[in-house]
């Protein structure tokens, strides 16, 4: 589940007491029902990209795309990733693809 969440004591009562769901994962979306039920739970609507955090591709998707938009580290990550992306359209071998001035190579 991708969001952010602010998490009442109820919900934590609920999972004491909710078995797993798909392998040993906790269940938050069935557990989230009893208090709403009760009239506890509270939320918003997002606008936005959303993303599976289920999916690998989108995680990195999401990363890169939130990456991007920081003021901090956007305007370095999205000159690098230019670069990254020209060497890989170039041919490059995305293991030795030159990364920040240096080059790596990935473990065999």
């Amino acid at each position: 589940m991708v969001g952010r969440h602010v998490l009442g004591p109820a919900v934590f009562g609920v999972l004491e007491h909710t078995g797993p769901g798909r392998g040993v994962e906790l269940r938050l979306t069935g557990a989230r029902r009893e208090p709403a039920e009760a009239g506890t739970v509270r939320g918003a609507v997002s606008e936005g990209p959303r993303y599976g955090a289920g999916d690998k591709a989108d995680h990195l998707r999401s990363v890169v795309r939130l990456a991007c938009a920081r003021p901090d580290l956007g305007p370095e990550f999205r000159s690098w990733l230019r670069k990254l992306v020209a060497e890989l359209e170039a041919g490059a071998d995305y293991g030795t693809a030159r990364t920040g001035g240096r080059e790596r190579r990935r473990a065999a």
